[in-house]
């Protein structure tokens, strides 16, 4: 409560009532004061992560992992190593988001 409301702007009668909300729908679990009111969340269930976009999907990990190839091909300390990074991103970019992400997530078989 003492950071969320300030950094809410809304009063801390409306922000209690959230957390009470939140608390009773079991997308958090609270730890409470002796007035019963939310202190500090201990939990955040899987649905709330889902809901909130807080769960990673395969996608947004392949695009993590891309964003990361690139960096290091940025920032790589020696031509060689620019050009390896380059090219790692380059296959996995070819490959493609949602063959990527079936490659993060599924076991691979051979035909």
């Amino acid at each position: 409560m003492g950071q969320v409301v300030p950094a809410s702007g809304l009063p801390k009668a409306d922000v209690a009532a959230a957390a009470r909300a939140l608390v009773s729908a079991g997308y958090v679990e609270a730890l409470t004061n002796v007035a019963g009111e939310a202190v500090r969340f201990t939990g955040i269930s899987p649905e709330a992560r889902r809901l909130a976009g807080l769960w990673p999907t395969p996608q947004g990990e392949w695009d993590r992992l891309l964003e990361q190839l690139t960096a290091r091909a940025d920032n790589a300390p020696t031509e060689v190593e620019r050009g390896r990074w380059r090219a790692f991103a380059d296959a996995a970019t070819a490959v493609g988001e949602n063959d990527g992400a079936l490659c993060g997530g599924s076991e691979v078989r051979s035909a």
